[in-house]
């Protein structure tokens, strides 16, 4: 397998995983107003994500926010919703190797 596809299938790998924690934040009723807003934010940031190679809104997915974002969510839903915490923790190891 040469390097292209390796990254063809690493994309594929986390276009998945993303589509799977989208789902599961769908499912996350958060109880109050500030988890609202990291759920929305979250959504934003798989949004853009998920954009297509050279899209305007893929150009905002390594912004040094994103990262700090999603370790606050990590934080915020660790006691109340493990399961998400479990997956956006995964999700952050997953994004950190390609440079989030």
């Amino acid at each position: 397998m040469n390097d292209q596809e390796k990254n063809v299938d690493r994309e594929d790998a986390l276009r998945r995983k993303l589509e799977a924690l989208r789902r599961e934040i769908a499912a996350v009723d958060p109880g109050d107003r500030v988890g609202r807003e990291l759920l929305e934010e979250l959504e934003a940031d798989i949004h853009a994500l998920l954009a297509p190679p050279g899209a305007t809104t893929r150009a905002s997915r390594v912004q040094p926010t994103t990262r700090e974002r999603w370790e606050r969510s990590v934080e915020y839903f660790e006691a109340t919703h493990p399961a998400l915490t479990r997956t956006l923790a995964e999700m952050l190891d997953l994004l950190s190797g390609g440079g989030l």
